[in-house]
């Protein structure tokens, strides 16, 4: 269970690294502490020209702020990649 400080939103630089032919983010850890998040969760990730990484149990969270998340996307109501 997460014991420290930490205050959302939050901003960290960090860099990509390789993984076989991938590139891997890492997610921070007090946010993985926080949400309680195991290695081998499902995550769905939404990307244009900004990248969203929503944890499978946030999906609720992720239905409420759906229209703003699509204006940031770009989106505008499309998904799974069909513009």
């Amino acid at each position: 269970m997460f014991t420290g400080v930490f205050t959302l939103p939050a901003k960290v630089e960090s860099k990509l690294f390789r993984h076989g032919n991938s590139l891997v983010a890492v997610i921070p850890k007090p946010y993985r502490e926080y949400h309680q998040l195991k290695p081998g969760e499902t995550l769905t990730v939404l990307y244009d020209s900004l990248i969203l990484i929503v944890p499978k149990k946030l999906e609720p969270v992720f239905h409420e702020k759906k229209p703003l998340i699509d204006q940031l996307l770009g989106q505008g109501g499309k998904q799974d990649g069909n513009r």
